[in-house]
């Protein structure tokens, strides 16, 4: 079989087997040779736990497996870590547990079945017939109503889905008013990340950052002492009061941050606004409240945190992190709407 180019479409060529780079989840081990002997429909979804364009996809990948699981579709999550921390099983199953997803899931923690399938897309749907050869192949979020219908095809089930499964279809990732673009996702590791600071990295060094005078758009600051990492910004000490941050000023609604303890230790992570407290109707479904009104995240586990909600105007907005701990890891924000 010719070589795929990376990112290439893969409708019409056979599905290369799948490899297992660590356990499966909700399931025995699986093979698309054997699903095929069996002329099984089987539905791949590369995904990773912490992303937040995956997560949005879990509720239809639930839905159709509690639907066509039993005439004859099989969904297996292709779990390909984006973070060290996701390579850790039970984060995975733990992970798996809170969003209720169901279907059977591979950890693929050295990207052996990513490069055979010559990925570089989180989410993508690969569509299987039953000779195991790919009919459908769809990069990102939404096209739910879309890819139903074709799953529905290759099942021989004739009648349209109902109405009901396209909701949650999301909005466009870009969109933004006058067509001005959201801000994309930020990544403050060093490997292929970005901080603005006029100090820069000293990888896997630590550094003691002073507050930014001047900050450009759309990237991170951070201030106080940090220690640069390959995938992550660890603030690396404990201060008497809450003087050290990471900021951004935003374009957008909603902001979900990558967060983890250094050393498994829980930690509050203070959010704010403009300078002020998150408003009830701004907080993402993470937040909490002190007894001084103040708005803060509980970080206890490596995981997407959901730090201001869709309520917010789309507008610009300045972002800041708070923390007096050193337990503090800051991996990647990203926005929507």
């Amino acid at each position: 079989m010719d070589a795929v180019e990376e990112g290439a479409s893969w409708v019409g060529r056979r599905a290369p087997e799948l490899v297992c780079a660590g356990k499966w989840l909700n399931s025995e081990p699986l093979s698309l040779e054997g699903l095929a002997q069996a002329r099984k429909i089987v539905l791949l979804e590369f995904l990773s736990y912490s992303c937040v364009n995956c997560i949005r996809t879990f509720s239809a990948l639930d839905r159709w497996w509690g639907q066509y699981k039993d005439v004859g579709l099989v969904i297996i999550g292709i779990h390909t870590p984006e973070f060290e921390f996701e390579k850790d099983a039970e984060n995975l199953r733990q992970a798996l547990e809170k969003c209720g997803l169901r279907i059977p899931v591979m950890q693929d923690n050295d990207y052996l079945t990513w490069k055979a399938f010559a990925n570089r897309y989180w989410p993508r749907k690969f569509l299987l017939d039953k000779e195991g050869n790919v009919v459908y192949d769809r990069v990102g979020e939404g096209h739910y109503e879309e890819t139903e219908r074709k799953i529905r095809e290759l099942l021989g089930l004739r009648r349209e889905p109902t109405k009901e499964t396209g909701k949650g279809e999301p909005l466009a990732a870009t969109a933004g008013t006058e067509g001005r673009p959201l801000t994309g996702e930020l990544y403050v590791g060093y490997a292929r990340g970005l901080i603005g600071n006029i100090e820069g990295f000293e990888p896997d060094e630590e550094i003691e950052y002073a507050t930014p005078e001047y900050r450009e758009d759309e990237i991170v600051y951070v201030k106080g002492r940090w220690m640069s990492r390959a995938q992550y910004m660890h603030h690396s000490r404990d201060t008497p009061g809450k003087e050290d941050y990471a900021c951004v000023r935003f374009y957008g609604r909603s902001v979900n941050g990558v967060l983890a303890p250094a050393h498994g230790q829980a930690f509050t992570l203070q959010v704010e606004i403009g300078g002020k407290p998150l408003g009830l109707k701004q907080a993402g479904k993470d937040v909490k409240y002190d007894a001084c009104g103040r708005s803060f995240v509980e970080v206890r586990e490596a995981r997407m945190y959901e730090l201001v909600s869709g309520n917010n105007p789309l507008d610009w907005h300045d972002l800041k992190l708070i923390s007096d701990s050193r337990e503090y890891c800051l991996y990647s924000l990203t926005f929507g709407i």
